[in-house]
């Protein structure tokens, strides 16, 4: 998100909150983050977290518009 939106990250104190004011981001971007992170558990409210995760992640890739391509981490 910082190289997309061509910032440095200094620290990850507050990265969130300066998220917001990017321009190039998936909208709630950090909202997501902070709900996804703050489930405890496992199970079922685990596996939403990562699912919704994955889907934010995906939603950051398209945003760089063929810049990032994801890699394939199957053996």
């Amino acid at each position: 998100m910082y190289a997309l939106n061509e910032r440095y990250f200094v620290s990850d104190k507050g990265a969130l909150h300066e998220i917001e004011r990017f321009e190039k981001r998936p909208p709630e971007f950090s909202l997501t983050v902070a709900k996804c992170l703050s489930l405890s558990g496992g199970g079922d409210a685990l596996a939403k977290s990562v699912r919704r995760l994955d889907e934010l992640a995906q939603q950051v890739v398209r945003l760089c518009e063929g810049i990032y391509t994801r890699p394939d981490f199957r053996a």
